[in-house]
């Protein structure tokens, strides 16, 4: 542990080395949990502590490089994103490899005490927990043969993103595929959107994600799918593109087909624009359950 930092700077570290951290510690937590525990003052090898076999599980604020050890090691993870790109690396191993727990905030954007007891048992001993190691056991597996005789991958996200196929589909070359979800709060009545970019062999290009503000289902999802496709635009992905969304009535504007008489939203005419500027889009249909790192992502530009 370490001394916290009173800066408001994200990402930039001023705690004092002249501090000793185990002063935050509340009074008797050392010799409450002596016989159960270890408690080191500031940093710690974190690879041969993941490699250790005692080690159940990894509280991470997801860094990639943190992410890439959690697998290499088959260590599952709760994530506590903070910062930068943390929060869709969080989204990436919960929501779509699978292999992390995510705890839920309350209103007041806090994780109570009672939601870590209940992320941490439902991880060491519930049956969501099981599947994440069994998960884990194949990325491993991955991760070891991307490695092995010595020799490391030019690309290491490849040790999970190319090698796991059972989890990340894989396209045909000159090839992108965009996942786009919204979400809306019963509330507020806010909405968001979000996705995230994989090329032809499903490796994470880039995700994003855009609060609203007051909007509907459809208006947020159509956002989501303009977004995606601004952003392929804006870094060049303009070859073939497929657009997979979990919200038929979104698709069937788009494609033309109004069921039930329905109007033309007037996005649609911009997505429209849009389509004119790549060589090939497919925009189809997906159910919802393909679609969670998407829903993932479109959730936390809510907050």
């Amino acid at each position: 542990m370490r001394a916290p930092s009173n800066s408001v700077i994200l990402g930039l570290d001023h705690a004092s080395d002249d501090e000793d951290p185990l002063q935050f510690l509340p009074e008797g937590f050392l010799e409450r949990t002596k016989e159960q525990g270890l408690v080191v003052p500031l940093w710690v090898p974190q690879i041969p502590i993941l490699h250790h076999s005692s080690i159940g599980g990894f509280l991470s604020h997801c860094g990639w490089n943190s992410v890439i050890e959690s697998v290499q090691y088959g260590v599952p993870v709760i994530a506590w994103p903070l910062f930068a790109e943390q929060r869709l690396n969080a989204a990436l191993v919960t929501n779509g490899l699978k292999v992390a727990l995510w705890p839920k905030v309350n209103e007041n954007g806090l994780v109570e005490r009672q939601e870590i007891s209940n992320v941490i048992k439902k991880l060491m001993e519930g049956e969501e927990g099981r599947e994440i190691h069994k998960r884990l056991k194949f990325l491993k597996d991955a991760a070891a043969n991307a490695v092995k005789d010595d020799e490391l991958p030019e690309e290491p996200h490849r040790i999970i993103l190319h090698h796991a196929k059972t989890f990340v589909q894989a396209w045909a070359e000159e090839l992108y595929n965009i996942n786009v979800d919204r979400a809306v709060c019963n509330q507020t009545k806010t909405s968001s959107c979000g996705g995230l970019l994989r090329d032809h062999m499903g490796k994470w290009m880039c995700g994003y994600m855009a609060n609203l503000g007051l909007s509907n289902v459809l208006t947020a999802e159509l956002w989501g799918i303009y977004h995606g496709l601004k952003v392929a635009w804006d870094r060049g992905f303009k070859k073939v593109i497929i657009v997979e969304s979990d919200s038929s009535l979104a698709v069937n504007q788009i494609l033309g087909k109004f069921i039930g008489g329905g109007s033309v939203h007037p996005i649609t005419q911009s997505i429209k624009s849009l389509l004119l500027c790549s060589c090939e889009v497919e925009i189809k249909y997906i159910p919802r359950s393909s679609n969670m790192c998407a829903d993932g992502i479109a959730k936390k530009g809510l907050s």
